[in-house]
C-alpha cells in the first residue's frame, strides 16, 4: 500500500521527508504539515485545531513507489516531480499565509476606517450641539438685551416724568417760600411800627406823669394799657383775616 500526503500529494514512503500524524490520525509529510499547521493552526483534513506540538514522527512499514518502479529515468523523473510539488506546495503555503496576513491587514483597515468613520460621525454631533447651543445662547442674550433695553427706556420715561413732577414741586415751594419771605417781611414791618407805637405811647405817659397827680397818673398808665392791647388786638385780628384770605 502506498501512503500518500494529502498536503503535496506525494508518497509518504521512501522519501527524505519523514512521515508524521497529528493528534486527530491523519498523516503527512512533516514539513508539509509543520509550515500548514504554523499558518492555519488547523488540521487540513478534519479542521481540529492543532500545533507544532501536535505533529509526532510515524514510521511506515510498506514497499515504496520506488521500489515497484523498474526504470530508473522512470523514478528520477518521479522524484523530481514530487520534488516539484513540494516547493509548488511551499509556495502555495507562503502564498496563502500573505493571503492570510493581508486578510487581516485588510480587517484591521476597515476597523480603522469604521473607527474614523464613528469619530468623525461623533464630532460631527459634538460640532451640530455646540452650533445649537450658541445658537440658543445669542437668542437668550438677544431677549435678555430686548428686556434691558425696554427696561432702560421706561426708566428714561420714569425719569423724564419724574424730572417735570419735581421741577414743577420746586417751583411751587419756591412760590411757597417767596410768598412766606414777603409775609415775614409784612410782619416784620408791622411789628416795627407797633414797636413804635409803643414807644409813643410810652413818651406820652412819661409826659403826662410829669404834670399829673400820682392817682391821675395810674389812671392815666391804665388807658394807655388799654389802648396799647386794644391795638395788638387789632393788629393780631387784622393779620389772621388777611392769612386766611
Amino acid at each position: 500500500m502506498d501512503y500518500i500526503c494529502t498536503i503535496c500529494t506525494d508518497s509518504l514512503e521512501g522519501t527524505d521527508d519523514k512521515a508524521a500524524v497529528l493528534r486527530c490520525g491523519h498523516t503527512f509529510h512533516r514539513l508539509c504539515i509543520t509550515t500548514c499547521v504554523d499558518i492555519f493552526k488547523k488540521c487540513p483534513l478534519c479542521n481540529l485545531p492543532s500545533n507544532k506540538t501536535h505533529v509526532k514522527d510515524i514510521f511506515l512499514n510498506s514497499n515504496t513507489a520506488f521500489e515497484a518502479a523498474e526504470d530508473i529515468e522512470a523514478k528520477h523523473a518521479l522524484k523530481e516531480s514530487r520534488f516539484a510539488n513540494k516547493y509548488l506546495m511551499a509556495k502555495v503555503c507562503v502564498q496563502q499565509k500573505q493571503v492570510k496576513e493581508l486578510t487581516v491587514a485588510a480587517y484591521n483597515s476597515k476597523l480603522d476606517a469604521e473607527t474614523a468613520q464613528r469619530r468623525e460621525a461623533q464630532f460631527g454631533e459634538q460640532v451640530e450641539e455646540f452650533e445649537r447651543k450658541n445658537f440658543a445662547i445669542k437668542k437668550m442674550q438677544a431677549n435678555q438685551t430686548k428686556v434691558l433695553s425696554e427696561k432702560v427706556e421706561k426708566l428714561k420715561i420714569n425719569v423724564k416724568q419724574n424730572e417735570k413732577e419735581w421741577l414743577l414741586r420746586i417751583k411751587k415751594r419756591e412760590t411757597e417760600i417767596a410768598a412766606l419771605n414777603d409775609e415775614l417781611a409784612n410782619l416784620q414791618e408791622a411789628l416795627d411800627v407797633q414797636e413804635v407805637k409803643t414807644e409813643i405811647c410810652k413818651k406820652k405817659i412819661e409826659i403826662a406823669e410829669a404834670s399829673l397827680s400820682a392817682k391821675d397818673r395810674d389812671a392815666l398808665h391804665l388807658t394807655y394799657q388799654i389802648k396799647l392791647l386794644n391795638d395788638k388786638k387789632d393788629f393780631i385780628t387784622n393779620k389772621a383775616t388777611s392769612t386766611r384770605s
